[in-house]
């Protein structure tokens, strides 16, 4: 892995068991740098894994950061909230850990200016509150699709 390569995995209710372990071991040899696991999705729903795979990874020394699975169709302040609380009642932020993130992958009805406006509304309230300045995450194609060249 290059020295400007950095590669995650993101793992969800979907990957099923994970072997924590191994994940370890991959990172150990740096050809993995971390993990990251979707803490919530819209306004109230929360990945069932969640709690599971955060304190697993901190036990297992991978580093991990949460990610929340955007609708754009629900309020973006309500969706902040729940992110941050879910992620505080999973034993909150170990001592490493990855930025949170914004899973945008829909527009929830809204136009482009609208998703831009929604994201930032999300991203600012994680960021005046939580631990770290939070990233976007999304394909390549819909960010710039919806936001504009990155």
């Amino acid at each position: 892995m290059a020295a400007s390569e950095f590669t995650a995995l993101a793992v969800s209710q979907y990957q099923g068991a994970i072997d924590w372990a191994d994940l370890a071991g991959q990172v150990t040899a740096g050809t993995l740098g971390g993990v990251m696991i979707r803490a919530t999705y819209g306004a109230s729903g929360t990945d069932p894994d969640f709690a599971t795979n955060w304190r697993a990874a901190a036990q297992a020394g991978v580093p991990a950061g949460p990610y929340h699975y955007a609708d754009p169709s629900q309020p973006a302040a309500a969706q902040a909230a729940h992110f941050l609380s879910t992620v505080a009642q999973a034993d909150g932020w170990p001592h490493v850990y990855l930025r949170p993130a914004l899973d945008l992958e829909v527009l929830g009805g809204l136009d482009a200016a609208g998703v831009q406006a929604w994201a930032t509304d999300w991203l600012t309230a994680v960021e005046s509150t939580g631990p770290a300045l939070p990233m976007l995450y999304g394909s390549l194609d819909f960010l710039e699709t919806n936001l504009g060249p990155l």
